[in-house]
């Protein structure tokens, strides 16, 4: 099959729904970027929009998201075909997290999910990084019932060795 050829919109081409500057021929009429994802929005997720005004308003650059009903009804009306969106090119679909999933529960890949991982399941280098952060935890609260020093200024803060490597020389908080 050949690619297809692309026809170039002309330059100072406005869109034929809202007026704006075209960015080419969307679905098959020369339209700006915003009322081509707006009628692909549309088809793809099914929505249907109710107007408030009896499908009278207008729509142009100005205003094109105030009525989405009188919008869609132009993008039909100028002759935007539902038929021409590529379906297999849909960025409004599954989640990466839901493809992950999926591809662990059949085999395709050998990647384990943060979600379904059991402690047996993880690699060893997961084990260690967890290992370490539970050790980083357990001198944070170790810190955290200690009294602390106080400084006189910040520079004196900045300046002073990491309060890590100066924990067994601080002092208990027995009230903690």
């Amino acid at each position: 099959m050949q690619p297809r050829q692309r026809r170039k919109v002309p330059e100072g081409e406005l869109c034929a729904v809202c007026s704006d500057r075209a960015t080419g021929y969307h679905y098959g009429t020369p339209s700006c970027n915003g009322c081509k994802t707006f009628f692909r929005r549309t088809i793809v997720s099914g929505h249907t929009f109710v107007c408030q005004y009896n499908g009278n308003c207008d729509v142009n650059k100005n205003v094109r998201c105030a009525c989405r009903h009188c919008r869609f009804n132009k993008c039909l009306a100028v002759g935007m075909d539902a038929r021409a969106i590529q379906n297999d090119r849909d960025r409004i679909g599954p989640t990466k997290k839901f493809r992950m999933e999926k591809r662990n529960s059949s085999g395709e890949e050998d990647q384990i999910s943060v979600t379904s991982s059991s402690p047996q399941q993880r690699p060893a280098d997961d084990n260690k990084v967890i290992e370490n952060l539970t050790g980083i935890e357990q001198l944070c609260n170790t810190l955290r019932s200690c009294v602390m020093v106080e400084s006189k200024n910040v520079k004196e803060t900045l300046m002073s060795p990491c309060l890590l490597y100066r924990m067994n020389t601080l002092e208990p908080d027995i009230g903690a």
